[in-house]
């Protein structure tokens, strides 16, 4: 269990430093949601207890922190989405990417510092 836990802590020290210095995580639903979309996440955290509202493009499913008046990437309408972290959950899922629920005083670390959610991201190489 101790394992466990200093195992989240630090990932979640891990996910808020990244954020802040090199640019290997983004931290916020704007963020987090934006790395989806975009498929440049590959592991997604999110506090316990976080609830969180959002948008869904009904044609495309791309995922939005804040109302709009059509996707951004295809043009449709948008449905509202009461719990957010539900859908992310199945969205990480569908595709293959790795999601953590993340408790206890980290969850409260992660809500205070990150808004309840972050992301890694992937890295690209350059040649």
């Amino acid at each position: 269990m101790k394992a466990t836990r200093k195992k989240a802590e630090h990932t979640v020290a891990e996910l808020l430093a990244a954020s802040r210095t090199n640019g290997r995580a983004v931290t916020g639903l704007v963020g987090t949601l934006g790395a989806l979309n975009e498929g440049r996440a590959w592991r997604v955290l999110y506090g316990e207890r976080v609830r969180l509202k959002g948008y869904e493009c009904a044609t495309c499913a791309a995922l939005f922190a804040a109302d709009r008046e059509s996707c951004s990437y295809c043009g449709s309408v948008l449905r509202v989405v009461d719990n957010m972290i539900a859908r992310i959950v199945d969205f990480t899922r569908e595709r293959a990417i790795d999601v953590q629920v993340v408790q206890g005083s980290d969850s409260a670390a992660i809500s205070a510092a990150a808004g309840g959610i972050g992301a890694f991201l992937k890295t690209t190489r350059r040649r």
